[in-house]
């Protein structure tokens, strides 16, 4: 995890900061992918949204550990092996009207998404399935760039191997049990976060929504707690959490974000330059997996994946990130060029990956040696994809069985059940084109589709 320095304060696996300005250029001119509509782009880099899918299409196609947290990733708690390192389609739209802020009274869920993710709209990131995006050769040519980079540097973290982390749990509160910690309000919170009095809580003596089921955050590691309140339609998503009683409080550089399904968030969900629980600004909850999932046989949403910090792009991102960190040091190097050009010739010049990056299992990666429950994985890598989220050395990040009716082992799924896959079977998703308001005081400039910062303030936090 990286400490506050003088250049910008972070928290999790990098980041809360909190300089003066914020210089934001924006490079390059890739496509757009699949997430909101904010903009056309008729460029011959464009992709249309029109053809991408949410979560109830039919696709064509067969079908970490580190929880790396939102702002830093540490600790090395492990389960089921993971350890803690920190075609036709139909679209279904929701009926809410979106305003500036992206918030509405009349957001509808996502009835064939799964999981966490099926509470937000259909429209969200997560839930827009990626198989049908066909790839120009310029966005093949940034999708070889990426990955040949990633390889150069060693691909996954963890040894170059695809490991799940099952450490993140997340606690269905019941709001008829009435039972809520009081925030310590005094304590060492961002103000990129919310400020909250109250956090629904578990069962008196439980760990229930506390990574690792560790209470006291007392490994000096991101320390999530997640709680989904589905009767409030709001999902809960604290970083470095302690319990002390009936009061939740944070030892330092804590954040507590919460997610409304009655919004339909927009393209720069809480902000540009602002963080989460997750530091590309994301719901981490959303984007992991069940074993309730694989047993039902279908994930439909997006996968949550980190890398290691020096595979990741210093101080840039792509949507639907909002968020990066870096401190020019650590971090790969950020992109110079929109990277439509052929690859270079010296893969280890290559830039690392943006946050954001959303990588998707290519079609023709041969699925029927893996386990059954891998391949309900591997579908869902295909059609969804998986979003860099974070820094950390464990790849992908499920949910915690502990509270969960099925149970991976058995499922015969454990944290090697995907290792087979290898950076090379995936290729990059091109990234939307952002959107950014120029009136904001970080002087942005939209040169293209990657978001490259020199400080890390949020627009929200005056």
């Amino acid at each position: 995890m990286i400490k506050r320095n003088d250049e910008f304060s972070q928290n999790q696996s990098e980041g809360f900061a909190k300089k003066k300005y914020i210089l934001v250029s924006l490079i390059s001119g890739l496509s757009l992918s699949t997430l909101f509509l904010f903009q056309n782009c008729t460029s011959g880099l464009g992709t249309d949204l029109s053809k991408v899918s949410p979560a109830n299409s039919t696709s064509t196609q067969d079908s970490s550990t580190s929880n790396g947290g939102g702002t830093g990733s540490g600790g090395n708690s492990s389960n089921n092996g993971g350890t803690t390192n920190t075609g036709t389609s139909s679209t279904t739209t929701t009926s809410s009207t979106t305003t500036t802020s992206g918030s509405t009274t009349s957001a509808q869920a996502c009835s064939t998404s799964t999981g966490v993710a099926s509470n937000f709209p259909c429209s969200t990131y997560f839930n827009v399935a990626v198989d049908g995006i066909a790839l120009t050769q310029a966005q093949k040519n940034y999708s070889d760039h990426l990955i040949n980079g990633l390889l150069a540097r060693g691909g996954w973290g963890n040894g170059n191997v695809f490991q799940i982390d099952f450490s993140i749990d997340v606690l269905n509160f019941n709001a008829a049990s009435n039972r809520y910690f009081s925030v310590d309000t005094a304590g060492d919170w961002t103000p990129e976060g919310d400020a909250l009095t109250r956090v629904p809580a578990p069962a008196s003596g439980s760990g229930n929504g506390f990574e690792g089921a560790n209470t006291t955050c007392s490994d000096d590691g991101d320390c999530h707690y997640i709680a989904l309140d589905k009767t409030n339609k709001k999902l809960y998503e604290v970083y470095r959490a302690a319990a002390n009683g009936s009061t939740l409080t944070t030892p330092g550089y804590g954040g507590i974000f919460v997610w409304d399904f009655n919004t339909v968030y927009p393209q720069k969900l809480r902000g540009d330059t602002c963080t989460s629980a997750d530091a590309g600004g994301f719901s981490i909850g959303a984007m992991m997996f069940s074993a309730d999932e694989i047993k039902a046989g279908s994930i439909n949403h997006a996968i949550r994946f980190i890398l290691p910090n020096n595979r990741i792009a210093n101080r840039t991102y792509v949507r639907p990130a909002s968020h990066t960190t870096g401190d020019g040091k650590t971090w790969a190097p950020a992109p110079t060029t929109d990277l439509t050009e052929a690859p270079l010739a010296n893969p280890s010049l290559e830039p690392g990956f943006p946050y954001g990056t959303r990588l998707r299992l290519k079609a023709n990666y041969d699925i029927s040696k893996l386990s059954s429950s891998a391949q309900v994985v591997a579908k869902a890598l295909k059609k969804y994809g998986m979003i860099l989220a974070d820094g950390g050395n464990i790849l992908v990040t499920a949910q915690s069985d502990q509270y969960t009716t099925a149970k991976y082992a058995d499922l015969g799924f454990d944290a090697r059940s995907l290792s087979a896959l290898k950076p090379g079977d995936f290729e990059v998703v091109p990234p939307e084109k952002p959107v950014v308001d120029l009136t904001f005081t970080n002087r942005a400039t939209v040169i293209g589709n990657m978001i490259k910062v020199q400080y890390l303030d949020c627009e929200r936090v005056p």
